[in-house]
């Protein structure tokens, strides 16, 4: 079998950060776990977010062709850390969710004979959650180590440290409730009624 992302062998996920964060000590076995957990939910699951911004980002391999080709077409429109929560709940094409809905109306999926191209219009999504869920960590597993950060722009003053919560540092929509009944399962939401 054929290694690399997008072949026929090698790891079944690909964690993506960027280039000043320190993972912290530990925590690649949390990853594990959290892998392990969020399969349990849901086997389809698009992202596990370990830490904030663009680090620690864990999607499964076959997803990294799509993800690339979102992020080229957007990324003059938002960073790509930003990016990242209109893949898995906007309605953009290209996202998991309008991926999803092309799909049911039998539409290739986008980077399968599909070309996005570059820029084009940008919608919202809708407030039904993503035909494929998304989870986070519990708790932080990254040191942002960085100066610059677009996350700054959008009003965080600081980063969370190692091991700390990650509630307060995330987007609205990845602020899932019950995160007490999920702490000893290492990810939130632990299970479908929680999202």
């Amino acid at each position: 079998r054929e290694g690399g992302v997008g072949g026929g062998g090698g790891a079944d996920y690909v964690m993506l950060s960027e280039d000043d964060a320190l993972m912290c000590g530990g925590h690649l076995g949390d990853v594990s776990k959290a892998i392990v957990a969020a399969r349990a939910v849901d086997p389809a699951w698009s992202m596990l977010r370990t830490s904030i911004g663009f680090i620690g980002i864990v999607i499964p391999r076959a997803d990294a062709g799509a993800l690339g080709d979102f992020l080229e077409a957007y990324y003059q429109s938002k960073p790509p850390d930003i990016l990242l929560i209109e893949w898995v709940h906007g309605g953009w094409p290209g996202s998991v969710r309008a991926t999803a809905a092309a799909a049911q109306d039998g539409q290739p999926r986008v980077g399968e004979n599909q070309n996005l191209g570059k820029g084009g219009q940008v919608g919202q999504g809708g407030g039904a959650p993503p035909p494929r869920m998304h989870f986070v960590a519990t708790r932080n597993g990254f040191e942002h180590i960085g100066a610059v950060s677009s996350l700054r722009r959008t009003g965080l003053s600081h980063t969370p440290a190692c091991g700390a919560a990650l509630t307060s540092f995330l987007w609205a929509m990845e602020r899932f409730g019950k995160t007490a009944r999920c702490a000893e399962i290492g990810i939130v939401p632990c299970d479908r009624v929680a999202y």
